[in-house]
């Protein structure tokens, strides 16, 4: 099977500001594949890199055996008209982009917990203000969502000396971070979070999970770092907890509608931070690894790493 599949093309249908580096980085890997961008394609092409599949690019390929996302969310595949019902679904799994996203998380959380946003609104107004820091072994933080980038997230901020508590849907355990899992705890993780930091897959119990009620349960002066997947925050309910100053901070990185559109309110909302999805950029080699080994998982018989879950939705 290998010997006979290994000049088949791999096809990408990755954003623009990621088809050449994400080529580079197959062909570097794949020597004896074609590589081709969509809608470039080829009818015995063998797999699909993607981040959102256009329309009609499953009739196209009919020959696929697998497809594998650019990066780690597969929310958008899942969802995509026409997947075969049997063709198996990937996600990156690698350290690297685990190591981004931490590293952004970390910047978010100290970003707000240093005033940092209203310093920015001081120097356009050339004040010269000393705000009082919040200090960081009082700060609680919740991650929620303790996939391989949530673990990454949490023992980088526990790193820190910030007290870290990790909610999942599942169980999950995390070397010296206590952790809670199941929808009945996640009012009491909350509840004791100054920071919610969210970094949940996109699902039908996950979508619209911090609404007025949930944010409503953080404590006074509380904040949100947003940089799992869009639609978990209700933005209005997030507009409305910040101007009623229930919450002090945002900091969000994904958003229900992308790009953010210019007639959005939360761009100009003095208590938010936006950042244009760019917490875990996608790492190309990284994902050349991940497409590498998946398929190197279904020529001997195996399970691929990263598959994804379709009951589960990730």
């Amino acid at each position: 099977m290998a010997d006979r599949e290994s000049n088949r093309p791999i096809v990408l249908a990755v954003p623009g500001f990621e088809a050449a580096n994400v080529a580079t980085a197959m062909r570097a890997t794949f020597p004896h594949r074609p590589i081709l961008s969509w809608p470039e394609h080829d009818a015995e092409a063998e797999v699909l890199v993607a981040f959102r599949p256009p329309p009609g690019i499953f009739v196209a390929l009919p020959s696929l055996r697998l497809v594998h996302a650019s990066g780690a969310g597969v929310d958008h595949i899942l969802r995509a008209p026409g997947l075969p019902a049997d063709l198996p679904v990937c996600r990156v799994i690698d350290p690297a982009p685990a190591l981004a996203m931490a590293r952004h998380v970390v910047h978010a959380v100290l970003h707000i917990l240093g005033n940092h946003a209203r310093y920015a609104e001081q120097q356009r107004e050339a004040q010269w203000m000393r705000l009082p820091p919040r200090a960081l072994p009082a700060s609680r933080v919740a991650v929620l969502g303790l996939g391989s980038m949530g673990q990454a997230a949490a023992q980088a901020l526990a790193a820190l000396g910030l007290p870290v508590t990790g909610w999942s849907r599942t169980q999950r355990d995390l070397p010296g971070i206590p952790t809670a899992h199941g929808m009945a705890a996640l009012d009491g993780v909350l509840a004791s979070a100054d920071v919610a930091v969210v970094l949940l897959p996109m699902t039908a119990e996950t979508e619209g999970l911090l609404d007025a009620r949930r944010l409503a349960l953080m404590p006074p002066g509380a904040a949100i770092v947003a940089a799992g997947r869009g639609n978990q925050v209700v933005e209005a309910d997030l507009l409305a907890a910040l101007d009623a100053g229930h919450l002090s901070a945002a900091h969000c990185d994904v958003f229900a509608t992308e790009p953010l559109p210019a007639s959005s309110p939360l761009w100009r909302h003095p208590r938010i931070t936006i950042t244009p999805h760019i917490a875990s950029p996608p790492d190309s080699a990284a994902l050349a690894r991940s497409v590498a080994a998946a398929l190197a998982a279904l020529d001997a018989g195996e399970t691929p790493p990263g598959l994804a879950d379709r009951a589960r939705g990730y």
